[in-house]
């Protein structure tokens, strides 16, 4: 598959499967983020060759893209009443994926090489994300087929727990954790989810401004690309955006960001190659599938044991595993789209402490197992 074919696919399956989920019942039950995501991993399963370096270019440009669109359109308050909360269970999902991933590493300690730099790139996908993951490789020095193996088994059973939580996880989850804080779900702050191609594209704009400006002031001060400090720079420039009444009532931003999103859905399944990982690699899937299922356990009862609600566990839990992309779904889907700001700012939070807790986890690893 050429460079062009693949970045057609990955721009236009969103806008076709954004189409069909309004005209066609099961496509909108399904979810089209979830269609999406299935789109990725079957072009990543397919003969067509993915182009990694391309896909990795997509996925850098379009999160950044999307971060101050979805800021730019909210209502910050919430933090007041909701932001105490919140955090609490984030922090529980920190400690959470912290004991995972001590325990799945004395386990597989026998089987798998380079235990503590797994350890420590696993605490940093799963405070912060991908990029975590890639940055702590490059840092412990690690093979960078060791980076593909790891990503594709991270979406192979990401997937399945963001099914879960697009699905069925609210139910459950609330069988055992009290029932929303009120103030979470109430109707005074709204996400305006409407088309406009004009305030859409304006947004677009000022998002590409946000982004530079965050580069040029990496470049200023650290005369690099640094990742940590965009990120935060581009946070704040979003949050500053949205105090402005101009911006904030621009139409269409909250739409575009979200497409970017579906877009990164699409490009961050195909860099998966199921088959693969599970030939090449099964010890790392187990590895991988044991740290990301202890950790959900973990934190559900955590959450228990400090009274935290169901949706403020489900999305500091999305926060911490899956990252700024997948916020915005879940909160539809739990229908608490109200969420979405403090999701985003745990999510960024999680790409700011992600590479110290996993530098830390792969040092104590090594200390401890030798």
């Amino acid at each position: 598959m050429t460079e062009a074919a693949l970045l057609l696919l990955y721009f236009a399956a969103p806008l076709l499967l954004l189409y069909g989920s309004r005209r066609v019942a099961w496509m909108d039950r399904i979810g089209v983020v979830t269609l999406c995501y299935c789109v990725g991993i079957a072009m990543g399963n397919s003969p067509f060759e993915i182009h990694e370096a391309l896909t990795v270019q997509v996925l850098e440009l379009v999160v950044p893209l999307s971060i101050p669109l979805l800021l730019f359109g909210a209502d910050l308050r919430i933090w007041r009443t909701s932001g105490g909360p919140m955090l609490t269970s984030f922090v529980c999902g920190v400690v959470a994926v912290s004991i995972a991933v001590a325990t799945m590493s004395v386990f597989f300690r026998d089987t798998l090489h380079e235990v503590s730099s797994l350890g420590g790139m696993m605490m940093g996908v799963y405070t912060g994300g991908t990029p975590n993951m890639s940055a702590i490789g490059i840092a412990l020095d690690v093979d960078s087929e060791l980076f593909v193996v790891l990503n594709a088994a991270d979406v192979l059973f990401g997937g399945a727990v963001l099914l879960f939580f697009l699905s069925i996880g609210k139910p459950l989850i609330k069988r055992i954790l009290p029932a929303p804080n009120s103030a979470l779900t109430r109707s005074d702050v709204v996400l305006d989810e409407s088309l406009d191609l004009r305030g859409s594209f304006i947004g677009l704009g000022l998002s590409a401004l946000v982004l530079g400006a965050a580069l040029g002031i990496a470049m200023l001060l650290f005369g690099r690309l640094h990742e940590m400090t965009i990120l935060l720079v581009i946070t704040t420039l979003g949050i500053a955006g949205s105090s402005v009444p101009r911006i904030r009532n621009l139409k269409g931003t909250f739409a575009m960001g979200n497409y970017l999103l579906l877009v990164f859905c699409v490009a961050v399944g195909s860099l998966a190659n199921l088959q693969q990982v599970a030939s090449t690699a099964p010890h790392v899937l187990a590895y991988v599938g044991a740290i990301i299922g202890t950790t959900l356990v973990l934190h559900i009862a955590f959450a228990r044991l400090f009274n935290i609600d169901a949706d403020t566990m489900i999305i500091s839990s999305v926060a911490g595993i899956f990252g700024p992309a997948f916020i915005a779904p879940v909160a539809r889907a739990i229908r608490n789209p109200q969420v979405i700001p403090l999701g985003l700012a745990l999510a960024l939070l999680g790409f700011a402490i992600g590479n110290y807790c996993g530098l830390a986890m792969a040092y104590a690893l090594k200390q401890a197992l030798g």
